[in-house]
Order: C-alpha cells, then structure tokens, then sequence
C-alpha cells in the first residue's frame, strides 16, 4: 500500500482473506480491502469488505454504511446504521447513526416516521449547538421542495439560518434556498445566494453542488464560459463525489460545445468515458466522440468511430449511426 500500488496489494490482501486461519487477521484485511476498493473508485465492493470487517471493527461498519448512503442506496444504509445501534459500545456512533435514520426517512418519504424520529433524537440523545437539530430542519425543507411546498420549506430554512448559523447545515439551507428560487423562477436571486454560499464556504459540501446549480443557471443564460468555470471546479475536485463529476463532466462538455470549444468537449469526452465505463450514457458519449471528430473535420475518424460503433451498438442506436454515417458521404 505504501507504494501505491494498488492492485497488487489487493491480490495479498485478498490471498490472506482466504487462506489465512486467523480470524483477526482475515478482518484486517477485510478492512484494507474496503480502503483499497474505494481508492480505486469500485464503492459497492469497498462497503461489502467495510461491512465483513465490521464484526471487530464498528467503524468499518459506519463506513460501509456512509458509502451506502452517498450512494443512494437508503435501504441498505438503513439496515447497517440500525446494525450499529444495535451492537456498537462506541456510545458516540450511536446519535450519529440513529441521526442517519432519521435522515433517511426523510429522503425516502417517510414523514411521519422522520418526524417522530427526530422527536425520539431529541428525547434521547444530547444536541449540543443543534447540529442535529439543524440537520433534521433541513431534510424536512428538502422533503417539501420536492413536493413544490416552497413556503413551508422556505420557513424552515430560515430558522436554520437565523438560529443555527454555527452548524454544519447551515451551508445546505442557503443551498437549498436558491434551489427554491430557481423553482419559482428566479434565477437572478438563485446566482446571488450560490455566489454568496461559495464565497462563504467554499469547502462545504454543499460547495459542490452549489457549482453545479450556478453553472446550470449561467447555461440557462447563455453565459457558457462562467457555467464551464463552475463543471469545471467539480471535475478538478479530488474529494467530489463521483455522481456529481459525471454530471459536471456532461455539462462542461455541453458548455464546450456551444462555444466552439470542440477540441475541450473531446478531451473531456473521451476521460468522461475512461473515468466511467459503466455509465448508462457511456455509449451517447461514444457517439459524441464522433460527432466532436466531424466538428474538428475529422471525417476519416469520425467514420471509423461511427462504423466501430455500429458493430457493437443495440437496436436502439442503429438508426442513429447510419444516420451520422450517411451524413459523413454526403
């Protein structure tokens, strides 16, 4: 590991997980195989070794459910975080975890139960400053914005701010209070609170998504090299989350097109596709490589990127490519 080579030190690691009998030594490397698949970026398979070695190891189990849950996978997350309160004897995992439960009803629709949730929280664990208390505020707001009630949530994120300016929630208020402004309409108001969320915060983690939603309202307004600069700070961010690259990515790409900048939206297509394989636009981004070669004029490449294409492509593209095929002759 200390060479970085990663690769190699899974296969010893994964060697020692099957042969060795000793079941302490098996965890560990349960444990250094979770840090070695999330460097590499393969997350599913990083929580599945946190989540085996988590039997000596609670802290492997919170890790395992953490990255569950930057995944969206709430079901998941949820039966790990009910796991910890369950066994751990870390009294300071358990606020943390039960505030994760919490949360995710929330983000799953369970209002009733996120409420009494948060109640229950507060009833048996101390919030010192109402970091907790904050947190719970804010997923309540979000849970009425994607139900369009904008008034209520806009009540509630004001609370955050005006009493709870000291936590780590407050950045995710002014957030989602621009987001309620690009919903009703105005961008104008949604650019000012982004810019002063990123100039206040700018390593928050709202920072990231506050890149992307300023660079979206500039795309809206045809400013493409300001809504570039914003793709483009997330996509350089070693610590974004990879959903939120693979969008920045797919729109620096856009940005670059509508100003010319072919050579740019190329370069960033063809990472995009080294970066994320699996992707389910991996294939329009294949495409595009192509379309980006006809730009540049290109036309030898781009026929033989179309062609290749072809040769692999599902029904559903088939039209397409004979199309761009076609137009190349033409």
């Amino acid at each position: 590991l200390k060479t970085g080579d990663l690769r190699n030190a899974r296969e010893l690691f994964q060697e020692v997980a099957a042969t060795s009998t000793d079941s302490a030594q098996v965890l560990d490397s349960f444990y250094q195989l979770g840090d070695i698949y999330a460097s590499l970026g393969d997350r599913r398979m990083s929580a599945s070794f946190y989540e085996r070695a988590g039997s000596y190891n609670p802290q492997a189990l919170v890790k395992a459910a953490d990255i569950y849950f930057r995944m969206k996978d709430y079901g998941e997350a949820a039966k790990l975080y009910q796991r910890i309160l369950a066994t751990t004897a870390v009294d300071s995992l358990k606020p943390f975890s039960a505030a994760r439960l919490v949360e995710i009803n929330y983000k799953t629709n369970g209002i009733r139960a996120a409420d009494l949730g948060a109640e229950n929280f507060r009833r048996d664990y101390p919030d010192p400053g109402g970091r907790y208390r904050a947190r719970f505020l804010v997923d309540r707001a979000e849970y009425l914005i994607r139900y369009k009630k904008y008034d209520e949530a806009g009540r509630l994120l004001r609370d955050v701010r005006s009493r709870y300016d000291r936590t780590p929630a407050y950045p995710r208020a002014l957030l989602d209070e621009a987001r309620i402004s690009v919903a009703i309409g105005n961008l104008d108001e949604a650019e000012k609170k982004l810019k002063s969320l990123l100039a206040k915060f700018p390593d928050a983690g709202a920072a990231q998504e506050a890149h992307l939603e300023l660079g979206n309202i500039y795309y809206a307004k045809q400013k493409y090299q300001d809504a570039a600069d914003n793709f483009r700070a997330v996509y350089l961010d070693s610590l974004a989350e990879k959903d939120f690259v693979q969008e920045a990515m797919s729109r620096l790409i856009s940005s670059y097109e509508s100003v010319g900048m072919y050579d740019g939206a190329l370069d960033i297509t063809r990472k995009f596709i080294k970066m994320f394989p699996e992707s389910k636009s991996i294939m329009d981004k294949r495409i595009q490589v192509g379309i980006l070669y006809e730009e540049l004029r290109y036309f030898d490449q781009a026929l033989v990127t179309f062609k290749n294409l072809s040769q692999e492509a599902g029904r559903d593209y088939q039209a397409e490519l004979h199309y761009y095929i076609g137009a190349i002759y033409d």
